[in-house]
């Protein structure tokens, strides 16, 4: 069953390079190459990225313009509307065709030559995807290299989350600052490698983290009570054992004090108590 791609996923796909793959060569004036896009591409690009019944086109116009040696030349306006999300948007331009001779046939061709030549240069106007980039002649597309892809939304909203995440569990820069989060550009070509990153690092420490939280095989020792009664005493900001992670966070921000390790022993808690009842051990205002 096909669906109605979103005014996102449409953008998304609009933003991406043209595939080098996709761009046809012919010889123009001088013996000069040329690149471009064959109409059927165009219109199968049309079909993918706006859906089947989400773009239409509309002949304006189709003239005869001049006799051009022994045939005719043909001009064409044609008008492309698409849908992007529930907005209308519309280009229109002109091409040409020129027959090799007055018979009806190579007419004909002339005819067909225009309207999809005006139909191709109305889709430019979308962008890369129809071979916008083409007319930009240092186009790393003329030489069949292929420009890196950029994220698309899904893939930018999975990793700004896996980063916020790394970030809680500790993550930072080799500056020791905490990531920036990613935006458009250059940053975009980046967000495979950098998800990777922070999955990776997601994957050990969330781990570890869990590991922590599982304290509750020693839950039930006069350590470990004693130290959940020393911390309520004292009115530190909490007193079960799912908010071990607070007290790891709060002495972590001591310089005396380091993190918790993963493998605390009852004995570990009752020091930590006496540091506690002492007043040693305060959270950081």
């Amino acid at each position: 069953m096909l669906t109605t791609p979103t005014r996102q996923e449409i953008l998304d796909e609009l933003k991406q390079p043209l595939e080098a793959t996709r761009v046809a060569k012919r010889k123009g004036a001088g013996n000069m190459e040329l690149s471009y896009l064959q109409g059927y591409d165009v219109i199968s690009s049309l079909n993918e990225i706006f859906g089947f019944d989400g773009w239409s086109d509309r002949l304006i116009s189709l003239d005869f313009v001049a006799d051009v040696g022994k045939g005719e030349m043909w001009r064409a306006s044609v008008e492309i509307s698409v849908m992007i999300g529930e907005r209308a948007v519309a280009h229109a331009d002109t091409g040409v065709g020129i027959s090799r001779s007055k018979n009806a046939e190579e007419i004909e061709k002339a005819i067909k030559e225009a309207v999809t030549d005006a139909l191709k240069r109305a889709a430019r106007k979308f962008g890369d995807q129809f071979g916008n980039s083409l007319y930009d002649k240092d186009a790393p597309e003329h030489k069949g290299e292929q420009r890196e892809k950029l994220a698309t939304t899904p893939q930018l909203t999975r990793s700004e989350t896996a980063r916020a995440k790394a970030v809680e569990l500790g993550f930072r820069t080799p500056k020791g600052a905490v990531p920036a989060p990613l935006a458009d550009g250059e940053e975009e070509r980046k967000v495979t490698a950098k998800t990777r990153v922070y999955e990776e690092f997601i994957a050990v420490n969330d781990k570890a983290r869990v590991i922590t939280l599982a304290q509750s095989e020693v839950a039930e020792t006069e350590q470990f009570k004693r130290f959940l009664a020393s911390a309520s005493a004292n009115k530190l900001p909490f007193a079960v054992d799912a908010d071990l992670m607070a007290f790891e966070n709060a002495t972590s921000k001591h310089v005396e004090f380091p993190v918790i390790a993963d493998n605390q022993t009852s004995e570990d808690w009752n020091a930590w108590a006496t540091l506690i009842d002492s007043g040693s051990l305060r959270w950081p205002e």
